[in-house]
């Protein structure tokens, strides 16, 4: 009989430890390293490995670059946390900030016009009419100044097509009209070289500086005029007096006036910059990174 009672009373504690032993696994040791890490003076020094892996792969502290078997630019960046700043910069800057700039520029367009209006021949027309141009230089002009709007249409649908033709294409039309224009845009992109080239070749000739330019310059290109009225004048009035009293009345501009010539140089360097950052983007063959193409 004793042994009996015995022998359940062992039983018994042994499913007591057992519970007791279960609740310590289970419930109070997870508990330890929080409490030894509250009483630790060195408590959040010790890096934490799982922490410290998605951190060099998010690059969170970024300049973190691997090695692997496959050799290229960036084959080595596992996430390149510059498409991000590029992705925020596209749409808090350079979308609004852009649009805003062109804004202006056609604002003062529009505003010149309609102060200066039209240029008309003083003496009317002569009657008679010569070829300024040749086929040649026209065909030239043509081709550049096609394919300049070609690629501006492509690369605006690409900037802002999304705020004009969601609404009217809805999403499904807007993808399809923004690949058709990437493709285009890239392919047509590199024949600007060619076509600024030909440019040069045919009218840079003309437009090298010459006798006669600063004169033009200084009337304004006659946009002010020469003439001078009687009575007081501002500084400004005696500064275009005595500028035509010295330049004279009539100016002759050559072939291109300085003002031409200008613009000539502007369209030819604003080119350069556009083709050498075009063929940055269409061909990532030179051994940039995405870091120069953002």
């Amino acid at each position: 009989m004793s042994n009996n009672v015995s022998s359940r009373n062992r039983h018994h504690r042994v499913v007591l430890y057992s519970l007791l032993s279960l609740l310590v696994v289970t419930l109070v040791l997870p508990l330890v390293p929080y409490a030894v890490a509250e009483l630790d003076p060195f408590a959040g020094k010790v890096a934490n490995p799982g922490a410290e892996f998605w951190r060099d792969v998010r690059q969170r502290d970024r300049g973190v670059s691997g090695s692997t078997q496959v050799k290229g630019v960036d084959s080595g960046v596992l996430i390149n946390y510059y498409g991000e700043e590029w992705r925020q910069f596209r749409m808090q800057r350079l979308v609004p900030y852009g649009a805003a700039l062109m804004g202006v520029v056609l604002a003062v367009i529009l505003l010149f016009y309609f102060l200066r209006g039209p240029l008309r021949i003083q003496d009317g027309p002569a009657g008679s009419q010569l070829q300024r141009f040749s086929v040649t230089e026209r065909t030239v002009h043509w081709f550049t100044a096609g394919l300049f709007w070609f690629l501006a249409l492509t690369g605006l649908i690409l900037l802002y097509g999304r705020y004009v033709l969601i609404p009217l294409l809805g999403p499904e039309g807007f993808g399809v009209t923004a690949t058709a224009c990437k493709e285009a845009h890239n392919l047509f992109g590199p024949l600007f070289l060619v076509a600024l080239l030909m440019l040069f070749i045919t009218f840079a000739k003309d437009n090298v500086y010459a006798r006669g330019d600063m004169k033009w310059l200084l009337k304004g290109g006659g946009l002010l005029g020469g003439h001078v009225s009687a009575g007081r004048f501002n500084a400004g009035e005696k500064i275009w007096f005595w500028i035509a009293v010295l330049g004279g009345g009539h100016l002759s501009a050559g072939r291109f006036n300085a003002g031409e010539k200008i613009w000539f140089w502007i369209a030819m360097l604003g080119g350069i910059v556009l083709v050498v950052t075009g063929l940055i983007l269409d061909f990532a063959v030179f051994g940039q990174g995405r870091t120069v193409m953002a």
